[in-house]
């Protein structure tokens, strides 16, 4: 179905710090910032991670892992997905390392599995190693999917899910880091962006440092993260007209501008074309403050604002982006229409 979000107020933002230079030198302070942007990513891809420091996410959804973070998970051993990959207990790691379960079904993990290809391929730029372990898969889907990927990668065999089991994981992909005696430093369920693997460096870099309450951002809210938009910086758009563009990592956001007149109600709808994007849009006035919102469920080729009405005559600015902006992992073409009312 596609994303409807019907709201007339407006919605303030709490902006998510970067890391800076200053904090390079103090690891907590980067955890805590990187904590922030997983927690705000998560609030909105309904997603959970838990660490020493900490939980980030909605607390009440029901996937929670339930291993106690700080302890080892110990007397575990998989054996090699092909004949070429090696068993691997947990005594054989030899720096921290991620376990990626995941299975062909699933489509974040595959839509995030070039991310994790890259860490993996390239453990000399990275903080931890990365093994991949298919579970709750079919055989011949998984073959198919694991013949696809680069010859080198390290595919491990858990069909029933005994270690996402152990773990008290109830959803795939998970992402365990442990250190290289095993102790869980962090799990997180769902899908793992840029964010989230800046997150796991520093921790897997910085085990047991860092912490965050949720508490201590009471007005964050789970929206959009736009680049700046001025009316000067934006294409015309006129009611009933459809227009296209295409989002990628270089170009994930375009924005347009129409005039409206108090009282005049108004739909917006954005559609992937043939492609793999995850449309998201944003309604703003020219001050920049937010009409309406699509709303936050990913996968969908469709995103719609729907009985917007406009409050004021003036100029209003649209903004056509992808699921997670400067962070999302979707791509493609797209048409957007306005209708005006």
């Amino acid at each position: 179905m596609p994303r409807i979000l019907v709201l007339v107020v407006v919605l303030l933002a709490v902006i998510i710090p970067a890391p800076t230079l200053a904090q390079e030198d103090n690891p907590a302070e980067e955890i805590e910032a990187l904590a922030l942007r997983v927690h705000h990513h998560n609030l909105r891809t309904k997603d959970f991670t838990v660490w020493t420091g900490g939980e980030l996410g909605d607390s009440t959804v029901p996937y929670k892992p339930t291993w106690e973070m700080g302890t080892v998970l110990k007397d575990w051993e998989l054996p090699g997905f092909r004949e070429q990959d090696e068993a691997v207990s947990w005594d054989d790691l030899e720096r921290p390392t991620m376990l990626n379960i995941w299975a062909s079904w699933c489509h974040p993990c595959v839509q995030e599995f070039p991310d994790l290809t890259e860490i993996a391929l390239t453990p000399e730029e990275h903080s931890y190693d990365l093994i991949f372990i298919n579970s709750f898969d079919e055989p011949a889907m998984a073959e198919e999917f694991v013949e696809r990927q680069d010859p080198k990668l390290h595919f491990l065999s858990d069909p029933e899910g005994t270690l996402s089991g152990t773990v008290g994981s109830q959803a795939i992909p998970t992402n365990i880091l442990v250190d290289e005696d095993g102790t869980v430093l962090a799990i997180h369920i769902g899908s793992y962006t840029p964010a989230h693997a800046a997150f796991f460096e520093m921790v897997a870099q910085h085990p047991g440092v860092g912490s965050f309450d949720p508490d201590d951002y009471p007005d964050l809210e789970p929206i959009a993260e736009l680049l700046p938009v001025t009316a000067d910086n934006t294409e015309p758009i006129a009611p009933g007209a459809q227009v296209s563009g295409v989002l990628d990592d270089e170009t994930f956001q375009h924005a347009y501008r129409f005039e409206g007149n108090a009282g005049d109600s108004i739909m917006i709808r954005m559609h992937a074309d043939n492609s793999e994007l995850e449309p998201y849009i944003v309604l703003l006035n020219e001050a920049g403050e937010r009409l309406g919102e699509s709303t936050d469920y990913a996968y969908e080729p469709t995103a719609t604002i729907q009985n917007i009405t406009l409050p004021e005559d003036g100029t209003y600015l649209v903004v056509a982006t992808r699921f997670l902006e400067a962070d999302g992992m979707s791509e493609g073409a797209y048409t957007l229409k306005l209708t005006q009312r």
